[in-house]
């Protein structure tokens, strides 16, 4: 049961760090867009016949600056995403499919023969509590020091 709920913890963790990327990705190009757009327009007020906004005043050249920005950063972003996606797979698909295959797929497989190997010894009490805390540990400071360095 705990081994669930941390599964799900650890899941909830990775989402949540992908979601974060995204958005301060998204952040940084609406900055950008937001430094390009925003230069300073000189507008002449017109004497005005009928109430409301009439043409080449601030509200209106306001109200036509307003429009576009709505719907356009949605449309990057979902645009973006999918290209980053398809890039994604095509360098994992080219990464597999070259070099020697039989090493790759053999790495993956040991992968994953070791976490069920751990999952069974930590069914069967296998090894003691403070072993499994002592390896959690040690493999967390290897994780920081090598994420680190990279």
């Amino acid at each position: 049961m705990w081994d669930l709920l941390l599964y799900i913890l650890l899941g909830l963790v990775i989402v949540l760090f992908v979601k974060v990327s995204n958005l301060s990705q998204r952040l940084l190009k609406l900055e950008k867009r937001f430094i390009v757009e925003k230069t300073p327009v000189l507008v002449e007020k017109t004497k005005t016949v009928a109430p409301g906004p009439q043409v080449g005043t601030v509200a209106t050249q306001a109200m036509k600056n307003e429009q576009p920005s709505k719907s356009q950063p949605l449309k990057h972003y979902t645009a973006d995403k999918k290209a980053y996606l398809e890039q994604f797979f095509r360098k994992t698909a080219i990464y597999f499919s070259t070099g020697n295959i039989i090493a790759k797929l053999g790495v993956i497989i040991l992968f994953f023969g070791i976490i069920f190997l751990l999952k069974y010894a930590t069914d069967h009490h296998m090894l003691p509590l403070n072993l499994r805390l002592i390896a959690a540990a040690t493999l967390a400071v290897v994780l920081v020091v090598t994420g680190w360095f990279i």
